[in-house]
Parts: structure tokens; sequence; C-alpha cells
């Protein structure tokens, strides 16, 4: 061995002797058994760079003393039952891992084992065969963490198990049925988390709803963008309450009983869509035969709107009337927003209101029409009022909203934009009816779903990244990113690991773009995997927010 060759291989040594995840960064022909050996000391999970050659059963048997994450890079053959069992035994609960349990071979689930995985952690409930599942095992995994109530069979389900799992998490009351909840049951969970939805109407009491909706407004929401007004029974909704919800929301108001309906909830249902939405309102309210003006808007529907809306209405038709519809957009070269409007509304049946009679009609007619939209018509039909909007706007030191070039869109990239904002049982529907059919377009409707840029935009609860991920993949998908993105991805490690990915970014030199591209890949395909196991929620903002760059 060369001079240079020895120097590189002492570097080598106190490398992984500092850290034996440095294991990873040592090239092959440097790697020795008794180096790799000794990096077991320092970090089992460096296993996953040792050489096949060196996984012997005493290397792999250190490596997962030291770290119960190693099991996952022990070759099959090398895996013993006194292994997997010192693997579990070793096992936390780690929100971006999953449970040591899955790592286990079949032929070693015995019961003694599979019990002994709840124990030290229940979410491995998640991966042990139904067929050795009792009610034994599944009532240890929810005394620990009721959440994995989620994972017990429904004939193992008792009521006893149910209250268990409740008592330790309120929210497992929605994988509870319907006839094992009680009165006491839900009280309590309402009491505790926004579970309202999973409450049988039956024990929906005037306690139950004052103390679910007990919280100030801001909190009448619920997971999912729901508000809890949807749940309350009518009898049961008050002024305050319904005042908060539409502050918030204007489409809540068509659940408002009638006689909560006041001028000022009206206005403020008004507001929260915009301020000349709110001016035609209280026109409106004020002239009732403005009314008829607002009929001849009627027969003239409105048909600008955006991707926003359009999945509002797209998630209203029939399955099988959305599948006809995403199959149709996907096969165009280019469609407008305003074809597009008029494809869904064909689905749909109808527009909206076929006379706006009422205040209401007027937010049902005008739910999904943009400002800039609504003055253009209101030029068109009543002019007078149009000018005087201006002048308040003007008055306000606002500019007047200018309408916005039109926009056609390749049919992929249009039904992508609305299938990315509807709910994710629809969107995994859709998605697989639409590969049974035309796997290229499902397969470039995926690609186009989330991207790397939409990371900037997420919440940092939702950003789940393996701390195994390479160091070097990361800051290569980093590269060239902005530094509101970089920001979001580094926080998403432990600070050491985010610190080095830093100096690694930092010191990089040019990067070849395919290579960011599938650095940034990597990056999106663990963030999907999360979220198609609904364990975070991805969301985008509107497309014209640049705020990630």
């Amino acid at each position: 061995m060369s001079e240079e060759k020895l120097v590189i291989a002492k570097l080598c040594i106190e490398a992984v002797k500092n850290d034996g995840d440095n294991l990873k960064y040592v090239p092959d022909e440097f790697k020795t058994a008794q180096l790799c050996l000794a990096a077991m000391d320092y970090h089992g999970t460096a296993l996953e760079y040792v050489p096949e050659k060196f996984k012997t059963a005493e290397l792999c048997f250190k490596a997962v003393k030291c770290g119960c994450g190693a099991l996952a890079f022990v070759p099959e053959e090398r895996k013993t039952m006194e292994m997997c069992l010192e693997a579990i035994k070793q096992d936390k609960y780690y929100r971006d891992a999953p449970p040591v349990f899955k790592e286990v071979p079949k032929k070693f689930h015995t019961p003694e084992l599979c019990l002994e995985a709840v124990k030290v952690n229940p979410h491995a409930l998640e991966y042990i065969p139904n067929e050795l599942k009792t009610h034994e095992l599944c009532l240890e995994a929810v005394r620990k963490n009721g959440g994995v109530l989620e994972h017990v069979p429904d004939k193992l389900k008792t009521a006893e198990l149910c209250k268990q799992a409740v008592e330790i998490s309120a929210w497992a009351l929605r994988h509870v049925p319907d006839e094992f909840k009680t009165m006491e049951m839900c009280l309590k969970a309402v009491r505790e988390a926004d579970v309202i939805q999973y409450v049988p109407d039956k024990f929906k009491t005037a306690e139950l709803c004052r103390d679910a909706i007990s919280q100030p407004d801001a909190d009448l929401f619920i997971s999912g963008g729901e508000s809890k007004l949807q749940y309350i029974p009518d009898e049961f909704k008050t002024a305050k309450l319904c005042l908060g919800g539409v502050k918030t929301d204007a489409a809540l108001l068509k659940i408002v009983p009638q006689k909560f309906k006041t001028r000022e909830l009206y206005f403020e249902a008004a507001a929260s869509r915009g301020f000349v939405f709110g001016e035609l309102v209280k026109k409106a309210f004020d002239d009732r035969e403005f009314l008829d003006t607002m009929n001849r808007l009627a027969l003239k529907p409105p048909r600008n709107f955006d991707f926003k809306a359009a999945s509002s209405m797209f998630e209203e038709l029939p399955y099988d009337t959305q599948i006809d519809i995403a199959l149709r957009i996907a096969a165009m070269d280019s469609v407008g927003l305003e074809d597009l409007g008029d494809l869904i509304r064909a689905g749909k049946g109808e527009a909206g209101p076929k006379h706006i009679e009422n205040i209401d009609d007027l937010y049902i007619f005008f739910e999904n029409v943009p400002e800039w939209r609504i003055l253009e018509m209101l030029e068109e039909e009543a002019p007078a009022f149009a000018r005087e909007i201006i002048g308040l706007i003007q008055h306000r030191g606002d500019s007047v909203m200018a309408k916005p070039k039109k926009r056609s869109y390749g049919g992929v990239q249009a039904i992508s934009e609305i299938l990315r904002r509807v709910d994710h049982d629809s969107e995994k529907r859709i998605i697989a009816a639409l590969n049974a059919t035309t796997p290229a377009h499902a397969g470039e409707i995926m690609k186009r779903m989330f991207t790397f840029d939409d990371i900037a935009r997420m919440d940092d609860n939702s950003i789940y990244l393996p701390c195994e991920m390479d160091e070097v993949d990361i800051a290569k998908a980093l590269n060239g990113a902005g530094p509101k993105l970089q920001d979001k991805v580094l926080r998403a490690f432990p600070k050491e690991k985010g610190n080095m990915i830093e100096h690694l970014l930092q010191t990089m030199g040019e990067i070849d773009a395919d290579a960011i591209a599938e650095a940034r890949e990597k990056i999106i395909g663990e963030i999907r995997h999360w979220a198609h196991r609904n364990w975070v929620e991805i969301y985008r903002t509107e497309e014209e927010d640049d705020g990630a760059k």
C-alpha cells in the first residue's frame, strides 16, 4: 500500500472511531472487517454501509445491540430469533421510522415475540398479522397508545378495549364502532380533542355540544378544514357559534338556522369573501329591489373561477362522473379555466339557483366567483353601482382589480391541479382509476401532484424525513433551492445532522442538474410515502403564491 493510501486508511480509522456513521464516507477499498466491526461500537445503523462480505453473524448482532434500527440492514439469512428479540427490546417510537417489528421475518412471528413488540412499541401492532392478534395483545397495545386502535381488527374490538383506547387518546374515538360508543366516552373525548364529527347524533346533547365548542372562535375548525358547526344539531347552535363560523368561512351560511341569519351575520359572512361581495350584500340587504337586477345575472352563469373552486365543485360530483371528467380532462391538449368550469358544471347538472330571490341565493350564486369577475358582471348589469364600488375601492387607497389574462393548461396539468386540492381518499381512487385506463397519464399526474418546491409551503410537522437519509443526497437536493425551502428541510433533521448537511451544501461544488433532480425525487418520495399512509398532510398554497422562492 502506498504512503498516500496509508494516510487515507488512518484517516478513515480515525473518522470511524469518532463516529461510526462516518463509515458511509469510507471508500470500499479501505473498508476492512476490523474497521466495520469498530464502526458498530458507535453506530449500529452504519451496518447499511458495510459490504455484504463483512456482514458476519458476530458483526450483525453487535450492530443490532448498538442500535435496533440496524436490523433493517441485516441479511435475512443472518437474522435469528435471539437477534430479533434483542432489537425489539431496544425499540422506541420515532415519528419518522416504522417499528423494528416490521423487519422481523415471518418465521419468527411467535405470540411471545409479538407481545414483547407491542409492550415496547405499541405501533408494532400495525405490522403484526391479523391471525396473530388476540384480544390480550391488542389490549396491551391500546393501553400504551390509544391511537393504535386503528389496527385492531373489528372482530377483536370490545367495549372494554375501546374504552381503554379513548381514555389514553381521545382521537381513538374515530376508530370505535358506534355500538361501543357511550355518552360518557364521547363527552370525555370532545373535551380533550376535536372529535365531535365521530360522535353519534344520539349522544349530541346540549352539554356535549357546548363542551365541543368551548374553545375560542379560532378553534371552530377541525382537521381537514371542516367546521364543528357542521356537526352540531340545529337546536344546539347558538348565534355566537354561527357568527364565529361564517366569519371564517361564508360557505357555512348554508347550515346556519334561519333565526340566526341577521344583518350582522350576513355582512360578516360577506366580508370573509372580500370587499366587493361585501358591498354587494349590503346593497341587496338594504334595497330588496336590487335583487331583481341580480336575477338578470342568474341568466348568465359566471364562468370564471380558479382551481380551488374547480376542486370544490369536482368533489360534489358522483364518483363515476369524477372518473369520466378526470379522463376527459387528462386527454386534452389544452384547456382554459372557463372550459374547465363548463365541463364540471355539465357533470354537476346546474350552476346555481335559477332565481336570486333572497340573500342566501346571492351567496350560492357567487360562491366560486372571484372578485374581479363579480365587479365585471356588475359593470354589465348595474353600472351605477359598479362605479360606486370602484369609488369606494379607490377611496380606501386600493387599486381597482383588473381582469387577469386568460391562461390555458395542458389537460394533465389541469386535472393535477384539481386533484391535489381534493381529499386523499378521492385522490387515491381517481388516480387508481386513471392508472387502470391510461397509466401514462396517471404517472404524469402523480409527478405533478407534489413537487420539491412545495415543501417550502408545508407545515413543519408535515415534513417527515428519515434520519438515515444520506446527507450528501440531501445537500445535492437543496443545491440551488431558496432559503425558505432549505430551512424547512434542514429543520426536519436533528440539529447535528442538519449542521452537517448545511456544511456540505456550502462546500459542495457545481452539481449536475440530473443529480440534483434525482436527489430531490428521493425527498419527494419520502414525503409522498408518509402522506399515503395518512401520517402527514400534503397541501400547497395557490399557484400564484411564490413565497417559496
